[in-house]
């Protein structure tokens, strides 16, 4: 089952074995484009618009991941936005650009840095 506010990608959909129990995505967002696991580093990369803005992205993020166990390495929360955050060797970062009502937002996760 789906946690309640996770995506369900209404174009493209996520990578195979992209950790969603672990990064979920905002509701309402259509994937643009995607891609992982890369063997050389195992990353998944997605990229998507989201019908929210650049400050609703950026609390979205900062609140969700901090629920899953990510620490903040760094916060530019201005559009455009850089979050970054780990667990361990893990890393994501959330990268995007947004005015008022929608914004584009990339997401890259690494395991095992």
């Amino acid at each position: 089952s789906t946690p309640s506010g996770t995506a369900q990608p209404s174009s493209s959909g996520l990578p195979f074995g992209y950790p969603s129990d672990r990064v979920p995505l905002p509701a309402g967002i259509t994937i643009t484009d995607s891609r992982g696991p890369v063997a050389s580093d195992n990353s998944y990369s997605v990229d998507f618009d989201a019908p929210m803005g650049a400050a609703a992205v950026v609390e979205y993020f900062m609140s969700t991941l901090e629920d899953h166990g990510w620490t903040e390495d760094l916060a530019r929360t201005s559009s455009p936005f850089t979050l970054q955050y780990r667990d361990g060797a893990d890393t994501v970062l959330v990268t995007g650009n947004g005015g008022a009502d929608s914004s584009v937002v990339n997401v890259t996760i690494t395991i095992g840095g």
